[in-house]
C-alpha cells in the first residue's frame, strides 16, 4: 500500500506506508508492535522497518540495529 503527499509545487510524491513516520510511530510506539510484525504486514524485512524507524528518529542505532 502506498500513500502520497503533495509537495510545495503541487506534485504528488508517493511513498510506501512503512516509510511514513506517523504510521511507524503508531505501530511501533503506540501499539507496541515489533519490527518483524510491521515488516510482515508490509511484506518487507524487519531490517528495512528498523532502518526507517532509525531514519525517523523513533529508535536509535544499537549494535544489533546498525545504521545502513
Amino acid at each position: 500500500m502506498a500513500t502520497f503527499i503533495i509537495d510545495p509545487n503541487g506534485k504528488k510524491i508517493y511513498q510506501k506506508l512503512y516509510q511514513d513516520r506517523n504510521y511507524l510511530a503508531n505501530e511501533y510506539l503506540t501499539l507496541k508492535r515489533t519490527a518483524k510484525q510491521i515488516g510482515s504486514d508490509n511484506n518487507v524485512s524487519y531490517k528495512l522497518i528498523n532502518s526507517w524507524l532509525i531514519k525517523h528518529g523513533l529508535i536509535v542505532s544499537t549494535p544489533e540495529i546498525k545504521l545502513p
